[in-house]
C-alpha cells in the first residue's frame, strides 16, 4: 500500500521535518548527482524508465498477488504470457539490449513462474515503513520505504524479502555489499517499529532468473551452486555423464538421456540414482544485518543527506556537475536512462558534431556488461 499526501504530510507533522527521503533518493545523490539534480531539483524534472524497470514493475505484481492468495500459480504463468505478447506488439519504443538477453530474460522468468510456490506463511506486499535518525543537532531525518514481501516464519523470524528480474552479477561477492543497503535500512525500521532484535531479521533476495543448484558430494556434503533457470541441466551435464558412466550406462544411451534432459529442462527421466543427487531451490542470496551494519547504514544515511541538503542550496551547476559520458557510464545512460541523454549538453554537442551519435558498442560487449 503507497502512502498518499496525506499520510506523508502527517509522518511530516509528526517529526517535524519538511522532506520525507527515500532510498532511492538518498541513491541517486550518492551515485548520480547530475541525474538526481535532474530528477529532484529542477523544475522540469526528468523522469526515466526503461525496459528492465518496466518489465520489472510488472513482474513484481504478478509474484505479489500470488504469494497475496489473489491469485493461483497457473495465473502467474499465463499473466507473464500476457505481459510479453502485449510488449511485443507495442514496445514503445522500450526493447532489451539484444536478442540473446530478451530470450533470457523470457524463458527464465517463464520457468520462474511455472515452478515457484507459494511462502506458508502470510504475506504482506507492499508494506510501507518509516525510518528516523537524528542528525548531530538532534533534528530528525525521515526515510519511507516499501518492503516488496514482508511475513514471519514459525521461528518468530521476520523476513524482508525483495524480488530481483536482474542478473546476479551484482548481488554476489564484493557487490553484495552495496546492493544490500536499501533492505538493510528497512531492517531498521523493523526494528524501530515493531521492536524486532536484528537477529531475528532475514534480507533475502529471489533472484527470478536462477535456481540454487544443490549436488551431493562423494564426501556426502552438498555443493550449492546459482544457474540460470532455463539452462540448469546444460550446466550440471558433465556431473551427469560421469553418474551415468560410472553405473556403466553405454555412451549411446548417455548421450539419448542427455539429449532428453536438456530438452525438457529436467531430470525427471533420468535414474534415480541420479536424480537423488540434486536438489533445485528457489534461489535466495541472503543480505546481512547486524547491530554494526545497521550503525554504518545510518551513519551513511545520516552523512549523505546533510551533504546533499548543504550542496542543494549551492549552485546546482557547480554542486551537481553535468559528467563526462565514457565507457563507464556510457551503459548506464544510453541503455537505463536515455532519456537523461535530452538533457545532456555535452552528449548533444557530441552528437550535433557526429552524426553517427555514440560510440557504438558491439552486442557482445553489450551482453557481457549487463551480465
Amino acid at each position: 500500500m503507497r502512502l498518499g499526501r496525506k499520510e506523508l504530510n502527517h509522518l511530516k507533522e509528526k517529526f517535524n521535518v519538511d522532506r520525507i527521503w527515500s532510498y532511492s533518493r538518498l541513491s541517486t545523490y550518492y551515485s548520480q548527482p547530475w541525474v538526481y539534480r535532474m530528477t529532484y531539483l529542477e523544475p522540469e524534472r526528468v523522469r526515466t524508465t526503461n525496459i528492465y524497470s518496466i518489465m520489472g514493475g510488472k513482474v513484481h505484481d504478478i509474484i505479489q498477488d500470488f504469494q497475496e492468495g489473489k491469485t493461483k500459480q497457473e495465473d502467474m504463468s499465463d499473466a507473464f504470457e500476457n505481459l510479453i505478447m502485449e510488449w511485443r506488439l507495442d514496445d514503445g519504443g522500450y526493447k532489451f539490449i539484444s536478442d540473446k538477453v530478451e530470450r533470457s530474460y523470457v524463458n527464465n522468468l517463464a520457468n520462474y513462474f511455472k515452478n515457484t510456490q507459494k511462502i506458508p506463511y502470510e504475506v504482506f506486499n507492499e508494506k510501507p515503513l518509516y525510518i528516523n535518525f537524528k542528525d548531530a543537532e538532534d533534528n530528525n531525518i525521515v526515510f519511507i520505504g516499501y518492503m516488496d514481501s514482508f511475513f514471519k516464519d514459525e521461528d518468530e523470524n521476520y523476513h524482508i524479502l525483495d524480488y530481483k528480474s536482474s542478473s546476479k552479477g551484482d548481488y554476489t561477492g564484493k557487490k553484495l555489499k552495496s546492493h544490500s543497503q536499501q533492505l538493510q535500512l528497512y531492517a531498521i525500521g523493523v526494528h524501530q517499529l515493531y521492536n524486532v532484535p536484528y537477529d531475528k531479521i532475514k534480507l533475502e533476495f529471489d533472484m527470478m532468473k536462477y535456481y540454487k543448484v544443490s549436488y551431493l558430494q562423494k564426501n556426502g556434503k552438498w555443493k550449492d551452486s546459482i544457474q540460470e533457470r532455463e539452462s540448469w541441466v546444460i550446466s550440471q551435464e558433465k556431473k551427469l555423464r560421469t553418474l551415468l558412466s560410472q553405473n556403466d550406462v553405454e555412451i549411446f544411451e548417455i548421450d539419448r538421456l542427455i539429449a532428453n534432459a536438456n530438452s525438457l529442462n529436467n531430470i525427471d527421466e533420468m535414474p534415480d540414482y541420479v536424480k537423488e543427487k540434486f536438489i533445485l531451490k528457489p534461489c535466495y542470496i541472503e543480505a546481512e544485518i547486524n547491530e554494526d551494519i545497521a550503525k554504518e547504514i545510518e551513519d551513511f544515511a545520516v552523512s549523505t543527506v546533510a551533504e546533499c541538503t548543504q550542496k542543494e542550496k549551492g549552485n546546482w551547476e557547480e554542486e551537481f556537475p553535468e559528467p563526462i559520458i565514457d565507457e563507464g557510464n556510457r551503459f548506464y545512460f544510453e541503455q537505463l536512462a536515455p532519456q537523461m541523454l535530452k538533457y545532456h549538453k555535452g552528449y548533444q554537442e557530441a552528437k550535433a558534431m557526429n552524426r553517427n551519435g555514440s560510440v557504438d558498442m558491439s552486442l557482445d560487449a553489450l551482453d557481457s556488461l549487463f551480465s
